[in-house]
């Protein structure tokens, strides 16, 4: 696998391609409420083929800072709740279907599960007290956790095609762990996109994709990155390296001009050597998958975060004991 292919963020993936909008691809900047986004929309199947990425949105919405007072909390929470509505609509009509993925026994994968633990779902409230269902603003939500493949046997794709044609809701909504190029993105960017998912791509291990193509209604995947591979991590400490010397060198122009002509090629070999060498080591380093080490508290916080967003999105304003109450709290 080409490492630039070792994440799950489009963002990431477009700057080490260095594309734009000659190529297909657009980028926009803004911020919401404080918050920063960054909107990509690719519009070709050439741009698409060459970041590895289907033609769609991809939002991040940055976390740097959300969880350093209720303030910037609250406003993170907003901020995702409005992307998400652009996408998901605001008609309490249209019915949702919330997928966990990934598995709730081991921390850096548990996003998914953990977020669907703190949902509001509605579906059984509609067809068994409906008097309850419509005393509020409530959309038709359901959520389930298929597992992973090495616990079940089945893949997450084919049960999730397969509940969903007994729900039948209008989008499905797909919540999954992701890997980061950057340690410093590790919990603190969220991934929103409308193109689906292929579970495990950015760690190289590639699932059956989850997308309108194989469920036939609307997949919007969220995500959340918790993990770097060992040799991604490897190559950026590399980089990062590389071009301190390059600053340090900056007053021999013709010296620093030597050593970093063609930089890019310079990446590419030492790529091969670092993953030769973790790969041939005896610990297996090549295989790593690198996380924080307070991750069980890092990702507690992001579930409950990515929760509270899509209560806001999926349901119309409710009150906190009403919340309270949906969630059996």
């Amino acid at each position: 696998m080409d490492f630039t292919q070792r994440s799950d963020l489009a963002t990431e993936i477009i700057k080490i391609k260095k594309t734009d909008e000659k190529d297909g691809i657009l980028t926009e900047e803004f911020t919401s409420n404080g918050i920063f986004i960054n909107k990509i929309t690719v519009k070709t199947e050439n741009a698409a083929k060459n970041i590895g990425k289907p033609c769609g949105t991809y939002i991040t919405v940055d976390l740097s800072g959300a969880f350093s007072s209720d303030e910037t909390h609250t406003k993170a929470v907003d901020a995702i709740a409005e992307e998400l509505k652009e996408l998901i609509g605001e008609d309490l009509s249209d019915s949702a279907m919330i997928v966990g993925l990934g598995n709730s026994e081991l921390t850096s994968d548990a996003i998914g599960p953990q977020t669907v633990s703190g949902l509001i779902v509605t579906r059984h409230l509609k067809q068994h007290l409906p008097e309850v269902y419509s005393a509020m603003p409530l959309r038709e939500t359901a959520a389930f956790l298929p597992g992973v493949l090495g616990h079940t046997g089945i893949e997450s794709a084919e049960t999730v095609k397969a509940i969903a044609k007994i729900v039948e809701p209008k989008v499905l909504i797909i919540i999954d762990a992701l890997a980061s190029r950057k340690v410093d993105r590790l919990c603190s960017t969220v991934q929103i996109s409308d193109t689906g998912i292929s579970p495990g791509s950015g760690v190289g291990n590639d699932r059956k994709e989850i997308s309108e193509k194989t469920v036939g209604i609307p997949v919007i995947a969220i995500g959340i990155p918790t993990v770097v591979d060992a040799t991604t991590l490897a190559l950026d400490l590399f980089e990062e390296a590389s071009k301190r010397i390059r600053e340090e060198k900056s007053g021999d122009t013709k010296k620093a001009a030597e050593i970093f002509e063609d930089f890019d090629k310079l990446s590419n070999e030492a790529e091969q050597i670092i993953r030769k060498v973790l790969s041939s080591s005896e610990s297996g380093a090549g295989e790593m998958i690198v996380t924080p080490r307070d991750i069980d508290v890092i990702v507690n916080k992001s579930s409950r975060l990515l929760s509270l967003a899509l209560n806001k999105a999926l349901h119309g304003q409710l009150e906190q004991e009403e919340i309270n109450a949906l969630l059996g709290q």
